[in-house]
């Protein structure tokens, strides 16, 4: 006993000073100390810039000033240095993902996070990590306005998926569907959104698919297989106030005669309804639908 607890010491004994101070950075950041936690980090980097912790305290410092402090434009630097000063580091995996993350979300500089997600799919061996980075480069591709390799980078996903509870699959779906109506594809659509509601068994992606599926049958005029659709998707989710919501324009739609196949802003109007009831991802920005 004596024997094992003076092997813990010695191992404490014998960490690095770069590791002490990687370690008390960790502890105040565990208290919410955020300022301490970055004191520690700095000074690890500005003492031992070469060492494998300093790459961490970057990192990690970083990470701090994005998720707590949100001062986004030192998180962008501290992840960038750690990129470019230690690029064999483990950790620079993870900082570039940070970047690419930035770029597409924060700074809306969809190029420059494809560029970086690019390089990250060359290194992912694990299938996960492989789908989360391919939905990632369709989202930007998607707003880009560069709808046919977006559709390839969600079907990617698509092939990829062992669609057991899949949020990442159902997202690809549901893009790729909406992609097919963009331009026009409206039969591919509605077998794809058919797809997913044979595939997944998630409630919110099974809501998306009934509804986006009656919004391009209503664009078709198509009323009885729009009211078919619903009446399927009530069975499952009685009493939703979205259902009812568009079974009465169908109705409103079908009494009144009016045609949403020509172009008009309503066609525009309900493919900006299907994107809006897409939660995954970024939702491309409304633009002119295609046709």
């Amino acid at each position: 006993m004596l024997a094992a607890v003076g092997l813990v010491a010695g191992a404490v004994a014998c960490k690095s000073p770069a590791e002490k101070q990687l370690d008390a950075g960790r502890r105040a950041f565990g208290r919410g100390l955020y300022q301490e936690a970055i004191n520690h980090y700095g000074e690890l980097v500005l003492q031992m810039p070469e060492s494998p912790e300093a790459a961490r305290a970057l990192y990690e410092q970083g990470m701090i000033y994005y998720l707590k402090l949100r001062d986004l434009d030192t998180a962008f630097v501290n992840f960038r240095k750690v990129i470019t000063e230690h690029t064999d580091s483990p950790i620079a995996k993870d900082a570039r993902l940070m970047l690419a993350r930035m770029y597409q979300e924060d700074r809306g500089e969809h190029e420059k996070a494809i560029r970086e997600y690019e390089r990250l799919l060359e290194e992912m061996e694990n299938t996960e990590e492989q789908k989360a980075i391919l939905l990632s480069l369709a989202d930007s591709y998607y707003e880009l306005d560069d709808l046919a390799r977006a559709a390839e980078h969600y079907q990617r996903v698509i092939d990829l998926a062992d669609h057991a509870d899949d949020p990442g699959a159902d997202a690809a779906f549901l893009r790729r569907a909406l992609i097919d109506a963009l331009e026009g594809r409206r039969e591919e659509a509605l077998g794809m959104l058919e797809d997913l509601l044979e595939k997944t068994d998630e409630p919110e992606a099974r809501h998306h698919a009934y509804v986006s599926a009656a919004e391009i049958r209503l664009l078709s005029n198509e009323y009885e297989q729009a009211e078919a659709l619903l009446a399927r998707a009530n069975r499952e989710f009685p009493e939703d106030g979205k259902l009812f919501e568009l079974a009465d324009r169908v109705k409103r739609q079908e009494r009144d005669g009016r045609s949403l196949d020509d172009g008009t802003i309503e066609s525009q109007a309900l493919l900006e309804e299907m994107q809006r009831n897409i939660s995954w991802g970024r939702g491309r920005r409304q633009r002119t639908a295609r046709r």
